[in-house]
């Protein structure tokens, strides 16, 4: 789904952008654009993934993804 790809692309960025932090010379401008992205990501994932989630996965696997989440 084309969705869900974006969603992985963006923890990709994500997770450069938290790995860049250290390297910024303007943070201010560093952390809006930051800001930006995370807002915009979770925005998305509460909007198509969550509800993806629950509305394929059955009890057994929501156990089985919150158990794999704790142990991170």
């Amino acid at each position: 789904d084309k969705e869900i790809k974006e969603i992985i692309e963006e923890h990709v960025l994500l997770r450069k952008l938290f790995t860049g932090i250290k390297n910024q010379v303007d943070m201010p401008a560093y952390l809006d654009v930051l800001g930006h992205t995370l807002e915009k990501h979770i925005r998305r994932e509460d909007r198509i993934l969550f509800p993806l989630i629950e509305e394929v996965a059955d009890e057994d696997m929501l156990l089985s993804i919150a158990q794999l989440l704790n142990q991170g």
